[in-house]
């Protein structure tokens, strides 16, 4: 492969590198809410809405699979992306009054 040469004629960078740096993704989180007895579907819809950024439509659907199978994802981030949509749940659940438990999950 051709050497690269940047605006300094001293300074030169491997293709190699500059493609190795380039091209790998940031590594994915899902965020996964479980279902509960005790918070409401309604708050779980508008929290989605709100926190996930999802249309009304989607966030029911998310609900509803949360309530018939324990869990459903409801989003893949980079991992502070995802920790941040966690604690927020977090943080507005519990100012409810709701044990709605939000995680994150390495993707695979």
């Amino acid at each position: 492969m051709a050497m690269l040469t940047s605006e300094r004629p001293d300074v030169e960078i491997a293709d190699e590198v500059m493609e190795k740096e380039l091209v790998e993704p940031p590594k994915m989180w899902q965020a996964v809410i479980f279902n509960d007895d005790v918070t409401p579907m309604s708050f779980v819809v508008d929290l989605l809405v709100r926190v996930f950024r999802m249309g009304k439509n989607e966030a029911y659907e998310k609900m509803m699979e949360s309530n018939d199978t324990g869990n459903a994802v409801v989003g893949m981030y980079p991992k502070g992306i995802a920790e941040m949509k966690k604690a927020e749940s977090d943080r507005v659940s519990r100012a409810m009054g709701f044990p709605l438990r939000v995680e994150i999950e390495r993707c695979e």
